[in-house]
């Protein structure tokens, strides 16, 4: 987890930092909104990695968010796949799990904010 201590630049520094995470969260919801699942999108999914990397520079090392990531990630190579989201009965229920993710992710943001402020 990135810590930043003292000064001014701390409650800035990671005021961005959450910033940049929620609007990457946005950003691949809305991905998963806009761009058509079933099939091999590859277009779709360079797009969703692309703010799952910024995430993960943003976040640094924080367990957590790393494993909802990952999953994440499983969803999507799933959800813009011919065959790999078929055992799971509907392109419906991997976008839940998807959207479930990324609404983790956010519902952690605030723990991670108030660690972080408890740094001196």
């Amino acid at each position: 987890m990135k810590t930043f201590k003292g000064g001014p630049l701390f409650c800035g520094a990671i005021m961005s930092d959450f910033i940049a995470i929620k609007t990457a969260l946005d950003e691949i919801e809305r991905c998963l909104e806009d761009y058509a699942s079933g099939w091999k999108n590859e277009s779709a999914r360079q797009a969703i990695i692309q703010h799952i990397i910024k995430i993960e520079n943003e976040a640094g090392r924080n367990s957590y968010i790393s494993e909802k990531l990952g999953s994440l990630m499983d969803w999507i190579d799933r959800l813009y796949s011919v065959k790999k989201w078929k055992p799971w009965g509907s392109l419906g229920e991997i976008k839940y799990f998807a959207f479930m993710d990324c609404e983790k992710i956010r519902m952690y943001l605030p723990q991670i904010e108030a660690e972080a402020h408890d740094v001196h």
